[in-house]
């Protein structure tokens, strides 16, 4: 494990609830009031197992966390990959992202 994750910061006079963290950090989940907010930051690198890695967090585990938050709600973050090959300067085959699609 890097040590490295994602985090959300929240105004001390909302009351979060429901919060909700995969095993390493890299999806984080919780509610204030009705609404769901989210923060998601899949690996960054290409090799192979990185990628798979990335695609089970955004085809399986983040799947899995939003059914536990019913509502509308908002994810964030810096999700690492791309869905349109145009969307990249460098190198867009390998942040290519199926799950997003």
């Amino acid at each position: 494990m890097s040590g490295y994750g994602t985090c959300a910061i929240i105004k001390n006079n909302f009351s979060a609830n429901n919060y909700r963290k995969d095993t390493e950090g890299r999806v984080q989940m919780f509610s204030v009031a009705n609404i769901t907010f989210g923060n998601c930051y899949p690996q960054a690198v290409t090799d192979a197992n990185s990628r798979n890695n990335r695609e089970q967090l955004l085809s399986e585990t983040l799947p899995n966390m939003l059914a536990a938050f019913p509502g509308d709600g908002l994810i964030v973050g810096d999700w690492n990959c791309i869905s349109r090959e145009a969307d990249a300067t460098n190198n867009p085959k390998s942040k290519m992202s199926p799950s997003l699609k």
